[in-house]
């Protein structure tokens, strides 16, 4: 391989660069410090990961998943069937005053 005679420098790199050309060319200038390895791609240090734990524990600690479970459910399920509109009771409520009298259906009182 033409392309990789200047970076290669065993039989492994070239056949790194023949799976994955783009990629693979990208690999090989880190390995040989031709380029400097982006943070994106770098591993996660001892601390990093330390936080990620502690983090993922708290929130299991409170529960937050069952509650964030427990909300989605509720979503899923279906509304109430509609109850009666006004006026749809047999029932009513009566009243008077000195000067009239009146009936009104029911509801809040």
């Amino acid at each position: 391989m033409a392309d990789t005679k200047a970076i290669a420098k065993n039989e492994g790199d070239i056949l790194i660069y023949a799976l994955y050309p783009t990629t693979g060319m990208r690999f090989l200038k880190w390995k040989y410090n031709l380029e400097p390895v982006p943070d994106e791609v770098k591993a996660k240090t001892l601390e990093q990961v330390a936080l990620e734990d502690e983090v993922y524990l708290t929130i299991k600690a409170k529960k937050l998943f069952a509650k964030v479970k427990e909300y989605l459910d509720t979503l899923a399920q279906a509304a109430p069937e509609k109850g009666p509109g006004p006026g749809a009771s047999t029932s009513s409520w009566t009243g008077s005053t000195t000067t009239s009298r009146w009936s009104a259906p029911p509801g809040p009182r």
